[in-house]
C-alpha cells in the first residue's frame, strides 16, 4: 500500500470517528437533528394587486402604427349665439363651429427582473422561479400602470407663488424674534409616487414675537393639478402636505424625514434638488389628471397652463385646507361642482374617485345629515332580520340633474386632498365616442425573454442568469375633459 493511500485511509477513519462522535447519544431526542422539513410549496403571495382605475378604463389596440393617437373634436356649435329668428323670405343666420385637434403620444411602459439559473435549479420541486417572477412582474406593471393612468404627466406644473407666513405665540417651540423663512415646491401625482417636483417658490417670511412657544402657518395659492406640497423652512425640507398650507412648530437644522404619508416618495427632497424643475417626465404619456390640468397648444398637445393655449375645459375647485361640509343628505362642495358641470357642459359625472379617507368623510357626513337610506329586497327575510354594523356610501345622486346616479369608488393610488369626478359616457346624440376614457395600445403586454447572460466574472449576480421584462406601448385618451371636475386641497375630517 502506498504511503499516500495509507495516509488517505487513516484520514478517512479519523473523519468517521468524528462523525460517529457527533451523532452518538443516549436515546433519541431533538439534539440528534433527525427531523423533517415541512416546507409547504409553493411560496405564498402576500401583497395586494390593486389597479381599479386601469380595470375600469376601456382598452383597445390602435389600428395603425404611429407615435401618437390623434382625433378631432367638435366642441361647440353656434358658439356666437346667432338668433334662430330670420323673418319671412330671409336666410337664416350662419352659425360658427369650434373644433379642437387633440394628440396623445404613446409611451412604452416596462419593468424588468432577473433569475439566476442556479437559483431556479435549487428551487425545483418547490417553485418555478421564472414563472413566479414573470407573474409578479406583470402584477407590478399593472400597479404602476394604474398610478400612471391617473397621474403621469410629461409637462411641468406651474411654479407656486410666494407663501404667506403668519405667526402665533402658541403651538410650537420657536424662540422669540426668530425669522420663519418658507419656500414651497409642488408635486404632480406622478411625482408623489416617484419623487421630484417644481422649482422652489420665492421665499415668504415672518418674525416671531415674544416667548418661546411660537409657531407659524404658511399658505400658498393653490396650484391647479398639484397633488402634494413640499415645504422648506430655513433652507431645509420640513414636511409634505396634501393641502396648500402647513403648520410650522420648530425651525429645522437638517432635512426632516418623510413620514406618515402613504405612497409618497422621499426621493429628491433637498432644496438643492429643486433648483431645476423635476415635475415633468418626458418619457411619460399624460394620465387623467394631466389631461384636465393642461391646455392644448396649436398642435393639440397638452402643455403647461398659460397664455397662448386652449384650456381643457375641466372644472377645478380648491378648498384651501377646509373639510367637506355635509348638508341635507349631500355634500355642499360636491353639489356645487355638480351644478357647475351641468351649467357649463350639460353633463352629469358617472363616477367619483377618492382616497379611502375622503370616502369615509363623505359617508359619515351624509349619514349625519339624515339623508342616506338603504334598500332591501322585499322578499329577503335574512336582510331584514340581520343586524349589520358600519355603513358606506356607494352611490351619490346628482341633485342638479334629475338624481342621476354617480358611482363612488375608492382609489388606492389617489392620495388625500384630491377628489375626481368624471363622465365616462356621453349622452349627446351622434357623439361618435365609444369610451370617453380609454387606453389605446400599440403593443399589448408582452414578456420579453432575453438570451441567457453573464456579467463580470466573480461579481455578484454575474450569471448565468435569465433576464426578461414585461412591456407595453400605450397612451391614455380622455375625449371629454369638460365632463370632469377636480376638488383639491381637501382636508381630512
Amino acid at each position: 500500500m502506498s504511503t499516500n493511500l495509507l495516509s488517505l485511509t487513516e484520514e478517512t477513519l479519523a473523519a468517521k470517528d468524528e462523525v460517529l462522535k457527533a451523532v452518538t447519544n443516549a436515546g433519541y431526542d431533538m439534539s440528534l437533528g433527525l427531523t423533517g422539513f415541512n416546507l409547504e410549496a409553493p411560496a405564498k403571495v402576500l401583497f395586494p394587486v390593486l389597479s381599479p382605475f386601469r380595470n375600469r378604463v376601456a382598452r383597445h389596440q390602435a389600428a395603425n402604427g404611429a407615435k401618437a393617437s390623434q382625433w378631432k373634436a367638435i366642441t361647440g356649435i353656434n358658439v356666437t349665439r346667432k338668433s334662430v329668428f330670420s323673418g319671412y323670405g330671409v336666410a337664416g343666420n350662419l352659425i360658427s363651429t369650434t373644433e379642437q385637434d387633440v394628440l396623445a403620444a404613446y409611451a412604452p411602459i416596462a419593468l424588468g427582473d432577473t433569475v439566476q439559473m442556479d437559483a431556479a435549479a435549487l428551487a425545483r420541486g418547490f417553485d418555478d422561479l421564472r414563472a413566479r417572477a414573470g407573474t409578479n412582474l406583470l402584477y407590478a406593471l399593472m400597479i404602476g400602470e394604474d398610478e400612471a393612468l391617473l397621474g403621469s404627466q410629461n409637462f411641468a406644473l406651474q411654479t407656486p407663488g410666494t407663501p404667506v407666513v403668519a405667526t402665533s405665540t402658541t403651538g410650537g417651540t420657536i424662540a422669540t424674534t426668530t425669522a420663519i423663512n418658507v419656500k414651497v415646491s409642488v408635486r404632480t401625482l406622478q411625482n408623489y409616487y416617484t419623487g421630484g417636483g417644481t422649482v422652489l417658490s420665492a421665499q415668504g417670511t415672518v418674525t416671531t414675537g415674544a416667548g418661546s412657544t411660537n409657531s407659524g402657518t404658511a399658505t400658498v395659492p393653490a396650484v391647479v393639478g398639484a397633488a402634494a406640497y413640499d415645504w422648506y423652512v430655513s433652507g431645509f425640507y420640513y414636511a409634505t402636505t396634501y393641502v396648500n398650507k402647513v403648520t410650522i412648530t420648530s425651525i429645522p437644522g437638517a432635512d426632516q424625514a418623510v413620514t406618515n404619508l402613504p405612497l409618497l416618495s422621499g426621493n429628491n427632497i433637498t432644496a438643492a434638488s429643486r433648483a431645476s424643475d423635476l415635475s415633468a417626465d418626458p418619457n411619460a404619456f399624460n394620465g387623467l389628471l394631466a389631461s384636465l390640468v393642461g391646455d392644448y397648444n396649436a398642435t393639440g398637445t397638452l402643455v403647461q397652463h398659460g397664455a397662448g393655449s386652449t384650456a381643457s375645459g375641466a372644472t377645478f375647485q380648491s378648498l384651501d385646507g377646509a373639510t367637506l361640509t355635509g348638508n341635507s343628505g349631500g355634500i355642499t362642495e360636491i353639489d356645487n361642482i355638480l351644478q357647475s358641470l351641468w351649467d357649463t357642459s350639460n353633463i352629469s359625472p358617472t363616477v367619483l374617485m377618492a382616497n379611502s379617507q375622503h370616502i369615509r368623510d363623505i359617508t359619515r357626513k351624509v349619514i349625519a345629515t339624515g339623508g342616506a337610506y338603504t334598500l332591501f329586497q322585499p322578499d329577503n327575510i335574512a336582510q331584514r332580520q340581520g343586524v349589520v354594523g358600519g355603513q358606506v356610501l356607494r352611490t351619490y345622486l346628482n341633485p342638479a340633474v334629475e338624481a342621476q346616479p354617480i358611482d363612488i369608488v375608492v382609489q388606492p393610488h389617489l392620495p388625500q386632498g384630491t377628489i375626481i369626478l368624471g363622465a365616462e359616457r356621453l349622452p349627446f346624440p351622434g357623439n361618435n365616442v365609444e369610451s370617453v376614457w380609454s387606453v389605446e395600445t400599440q403593443q399589448e403586454y408582452q414578456q420579453v425573454e432575453y438570451a441567457m447572460s453573464r456579467g463580470t466574472a466573480g461579481a455578484a449576480w454575474s450569471g448565468p442568469r435569465y433576464d426578461f421584462e414585461v412591456r407595453a406601448i400605450e397612451t391614455f385618451r380622455n375625449q371629454f375633459p369638460a365632463g370632469c371636475a377636480v376638488l383639491q386641497n381637501v382636508a381630512a375630517g
